[in-house]
């Protein structure tokens, strides 16, 4: 490439086709991925907040992107760059292997993102920028065939740099760059839903390279329709996905509903799209009463999405202070009084969702103890509401936080926190009488195990401190109720075989509560 005149390599490549396939096949050969040194280091862009999925490729032979990026660029300058895309696309569907096919993907990635430069640079060259249109287009038709495999996004354990999941993130991350260049509104606006339903349900793999690349696509949508976030193509285009939200079909189609939900709940960071929002919800407990265990984790994230969008959205919304002489009107009053809809609708979701904090599966109850205190935290503010929602979430509570299972404990430890901090003295007996005793009788037999050869391990056990401390300080105990506190923690402050790292969050935790409780 070293050419002093673009217009010298533009004339040779017109003379001479071969000449550019060569150049394509000798750039594709440098393109093999190197996976055991890629590491995953997510690079911000100061100014458009974007993850740069081609900056985190890592090639063999120590070949950086950098010198295949330049490449492209001169190819764009001198109009070859659609011709090779067209080499590529003709090639990476024919070829068997997935390593060459990778390699011919980040070529056409690479060129797509030159191309979108040059169109724009050129936009009176109307018929050349129609071929590229259907060029870029057969690219997301044969893409969108592809991306129908959605059965990666459960698997939560596969390896980050599989060349399966690094090649469904290039397939995103291309279906992106095609839809920008794209000049042509009405072609776009065709596209567009079928793009957002894969861009966006892909989103919710568990895989975080995968994810990561859904969002350089969905940036990628903004920029393409012309709107400056994605939050707002989402506010704009919603409805357009309505359709392919179902709330009847077997597992399969309602946990892809339930994805999509859950993504456009992300994304869309607008007040305005709370009756969307609410439409949406409705439909995702619709879904939850089929009872069809298969498709219960997703919707439950749906709804984790969308109680932490309300709660963004009426940070400051407050119940209304009435007095009354006469109780019984007082207590007419609260049941009139108006309950403003994002209220109703996170109160919806608890009464609906309560039986499953007994669940069977672990995942949900660890799902529905999330949703449980993000919801509290969201209805801190209407103390007539939260009550009895705390009343009827109880019994699953207390299970998970006397139960077995490390996690679902401590999981139910932060609910109970929660409830402590947003309800006060309506939690004290329950706490004093119904887990307390629990947590002070393991964690006395822990101290006296700690003391023998091979004890236990009281490390796995310091979150009961800290837990335990933020409860004591949202209750106001009695004297006596405080005094059995202490005891445990002065224990632990003097004994000779605890750890010092514990001895020292005792010793912090007696002066401060001591300080609280003055």
């Amino acid at each position: 490439m070293r050419i002093t005149k673009l217009t010298d390599l533009a004339s040779m490549f017109i003379s001479d086709g071969k000449i550019l396939e060569e150049l394509v096949d000798c750039m594709v050969s440098c393109a093999v991925l190197n996976r055991s040194s890629m590491e995953l280091v997510v690079e911000v862009d100061k100014e458009c907040k974007k993850f740069d999925f081609c900056s985190q490729l890592k090639l063999r032979y120590g070949i950086r992107l950098t010198d295949l990026r330049t490449i492209c660029v001169k190819l764009a300058k001198c109009d070859a760059a659609e011709s090779a895309l067209l080499y590529c696309d003709n090639k990476m569907w024919n070829t068997n292997s997935l390593e060459e096919r990778l390699a011919f993907m980040i070529i056409s990635l690479l060129l797509l993102r030159e191309l979108q430069t040059n169109i724009s640079r050129k936009a009176d060259e109307a018929t050349r920028n129609s071929s590229i249109e259907i060029l870029c287009k057969s690219f997301i038709d044969r893409i969108s065939i592809g991306l129908e495999d959605v059965e990666v996004i459960e698997k939560e354990v596969i390896n980050e740099y599989d060349t399966i999941v690094i090649r469904h993130a290039m397939d995103l991350c291309v279906i992106g760059a095609a839809f920008r260049c794209i000049d042509s509104k009405a072609k776009k606006c065709r596209l567009l839903t079928r793009c957002m339903v894969h861009i966006f349900e892909w989103r919710a793999s568990a895989n975080r390279l995968i994810s990561l690349a859904a969002d350089e696509a969905a940036h990628d949508l903004a920029e393409g329709m012309h709107e400056p976030s994605v939050s707002l193509l989402c506010l704009k285009y919603a409805n357009t996905l309505l359709s392919h939200i179902c709330i009847l079909g077997d597992s399969w189609q309602l946990i892809r509903s339930a994805r999509l939900v859950t993504a456009l709940l992300d994304l869309c960071n607008e007040k305005a799209f709370f009756a969307t929002a609410c439409l949406l919800n409705n439909q995702m407990m619709s879904v939850l009463d089929r009872n069809d265990t298969k498709c219960t984790p997703a919707v439950i994230r749906a709804m984790i999405s969308f109680v932490i969008d309300v709660a963004e959205w009426f940070p400051n919304e407050k119940e209304d202070d009435e007095i009354y002489d006469d109780e019984e009107k007082s207590e007419m009053n609260t049941a009139n009084r108006r309950i403003p809809e994002f209220v109703s609708a996170i109160m919806a979701i608890l009464k609906r969702t309560k039986h499953l904090t007994l669940s069977r599966e672990l995942r949900n109850r660890l799902l529905i103890l999330k949703l449980l205190k993000l919801s509290l935290e969201a209805l801190a503010n209407f103390p007539n509401r939260l009550c009895p929602l705390v009343h009827e979430n109880w019994p699953g509570v207390k299970s998970n936080a006397v139960g077995s299972n490390f996690l679902a404990r401590k999981q139910a430890f932060k609910v109970i926190v929660t409830m402590c901090k947003t309800t006060g003295s309506f939690m004290y007996r329950r706490f004093k009488s119904e887990i307390w005793p629990s947590i002070e009788e393991s964690m006395m037999k822990l101290l006296e195990n700690d003391g023998k050869p091979g004890g236990g391990n009281l490390i796995s056990e310091t979150y009961k401190y800290q837990r335990s401390l933020s409860v004591w300080k949202s209750i106001d105990p009695l004297a006596e109720d405080w005094e059995s506190a202490r005891r445990m923690l002065l224990m632990y402050a003097s004994s000779g075989y605890v750890k010092k790292d514990l001895v020292t969050l005792a010793n912090d935790s007696l002066q401060e509560l001591a300080q609280l409780l003055k």
